[in-house]
């Protein structure tokens, strides 16, 4: 059965869409990848489609982004460790 629509599946690594000929929103290759779990979504900056969970690709900073998002981590970290070895416990 042919379809009516065409499938706006962001393709990875790349700015333009499945375009395939669908009865829904997707074919039935990226349906299947969405019950899956999978998924790509457009980068934060250039628009390319990535599958992070950051939204970036590696041109536009991914691996700054993640760097930033583990030194907020070790800093919240760092502090709450700080802040539970000056409590004193008494017998």
């Amino acid at each position: 059965m042919k379809g009516i629509h065409k499938c706006e599946w962001l393709v990875l690594g790349k700015l333009e869409v499945c375009g395939k000929s669908c009865l829904g929103k997707y074919c039935r290759v990226h349906n299947a990848q969405i019950a899956k779990g999978g998924g790509t979504v457009p980068c934060e900056v250039c628009g390319i489609g990535v599958k992070t969970s950051l939204a970036r690709c590696k041109d536009c900073g991914a691996g700054y982004a993640r760097f930033k998002k583990w030194r907020n981590k070790n800093r919240i970290f760092k502090a709450e460790m700080k802040r539970l070895s000056a409590i004193e416990i008494l017998n």
